[in-house]
Parts: structure tokens; sequence; C-alpha cells
């Protein structure tokens, strides 16, 4: 079972990467600091008309991600949190994800 963990583990962390090269558009562009999705597509001028154009792509990236988080994670057994796993990997990336390709929203940077 220990390779399903690896699985799961890969798989949001993959998503992590796209959520956030998403989320630092502008200011990877601004800082011309690597960003995958500017890499990809080069031709940035604004957010919006950027995701007009590019949007299915980045989409497909991001939804299959988390659907693999949510493949990965329904196979495992939890002792403890399973409810808070299961809403996080089948309803809390699905709505971050969403939110920020309709641009509704930015990461709010959490501190400690």
């Amino acid at each position: 079972q220990y390779a399903e963990y690896g699985t799961l583990c890969y798989n949001v962390g993959r998503w992590i990467y796209l959520i956030d090269a998403l989320d630092d558009l502008e200011k990877d562009h601004k800082s011309g600091s690597y960003n995958v999705f500017l890499r990809a597509f080069p031709d940035f001028d604004t957010r919006e008309a950027f995701l007009e154009r590019h949007g299915e792509e980045i989409s497909f990236a991001l939804y299959s991600g988390c659907r693999a988080v949510q493949s990965s994670a329904a196979v495992l057994e939890y002792h403890f949190n399973a409810d808070l796993i299961r809403n996080v990997t089948e309803r809390g990336m699905f709505v971050r994800t969403k939110n920020l390709l309709e641009n509704q929203c930015k990461w709010k940077k959490t501190r400690i």
C-alpha cells in the first residue's frame, strides 16, 4: 500500500506545482521567472487574454491533476481524518482550480 501513498503524494505535488504556476502568471511574467505555462505558451499579455487563448489546455492539466489525486486518494484506507481528506480531494481542489481559472480570486498566502 506504500506505493499508493507515493502515487497520491506525487499527484498532490504535481497539482500544487501547476496551481501555483497559474496563480503566479503575472508575477512570473513581470520578473522573467520560470513558469511552466508561460514556457508552454509564451504569448502572455494579460491574465484574462492568456486564459482566453490557453484556458482549455491549462484547465485540462489542472483538472486531470485533481482527478488523479481523487483516484489515488480513493483507494487508500484512512484511520483518521477520512472526511477531511475526502472533502479536500473530492471538492476543495476542484473548487480552488475553478476559482483560479475563472479569475475569481488569487491564492491567499497564509502566514503562520
